[in-house]
């Protein structure tokens, strides 16, 4: 079980872009997220097929790295 969205409490799930920290273990939707202003992803290093994104965590300000693009 995913759990639910900190922003708007509806499930997370596969259908809608979820994210759940590493570190915290919070988890939302990224448009949720987006919408509110709180989510910040940068590119950390692009490659031609493996490209590094880090998520920066709207509730605990820490940041972890993903293999795909978020946004």
């Amino acid at each position: 079980m995913l759990g639910d969205c900190d922003y708007c409490g509806d499930p997370l799930t596969s259908e809608l872009q979820s994210v759940t920290c590493d570190h915290c273990g919070e988890g939302f939707h990224v448009e949720c997220a987006r919408d509110a202003g709180e989510f910040s992803v940068t590119v950390e290093s692009k490659l031609l097929s493996s490209n590094s994104y880090r998520i920066d965590c709207p509730f605990c300000d820490l940041s972890w790295s993903a293999g795909y693009d978020p946004r």
